[in-house]
């Protein structure tokens, strides 16, 4: 569990980033 944890944290974290890169991308597209 202590091992696979911070694994699980780390996916989260990049989902989020992609989630919120994708989001920043379409205001963007939006706007121009």
């Amino acid at each position: 569990m202590k091992v696979f944890l911070p694994l699980n944290i780390r996916v989260d974290n990049k989902k989020l980033l992609f989630v919120g890169g994708g989001k920043i991308a379409m205001h963007k597209i939006q706007t121009v």
